[in-house]
């Protein structure tokens, strides 16, 4: 990636972000920041820096092991930011897909063995234990 491939990058961060999306005193453009701390941390920087925001993430014990564990780069939200910029590319250096669950961020937190069987069943315990509670806190306020 060259010098215009760079700048090409940035001008779509700014025009699809927005110039907002940072503080005008910021002294240096994010992706600048993001970039510094990916080398700094010997994390390939990749094509393109698109990660998926998180809160959770799911992969397997031996994936984390191959990839050296979770790139702790530091607390400020630019170092968050390049810590899923980070994860993002050493898995898929690895020849691994990074995916989201939904297209909407935040939206939902899953698991493959979080099936619809087990999703009923979930509502279903949780309906009875609140009905059994309901009866049970009725009782003692009738008794």
């Amino acid at each position: 990636m060259g010098p215009d491939d760079l700048e090409l990058l940035r001008e779509a961060t700014d025009r699809d972000l927005g110039r907002l999306a940072w503080p005008e005193d910021e002294p240096v453009h994010p992706l600048d920041t993001y970039q510094a701390l990916l080398e700094k941390h010997g994390i390939p920087r990749g094509e393109v820096g698109t990660h998926p925001p998180s809160l959770i993430l799911f992969t397997s014990r031996r994936v984390l092991e191959e990839v050296g564990g979770f790139p702790l780069i530091g607390p400020s939200k630019r170092e968050a930011i390049a810590c899923e910029i980070g994860i993002s590319r050493l898995i898929e250096s690895r020849g691994y897909r990074v995916s989201k669950l939904k297209d909407r961020s935040f939206e939902l937190i899953g698991h493959r063995e979080w099936t619809r069987s087990h999703r009923l069943k979930a509502r279903l315990v949780g309906g009875a234990k609140a009905f059994v509670k309901r009866v049970v806190l009725g009782k003692e306020r009738s008794g």
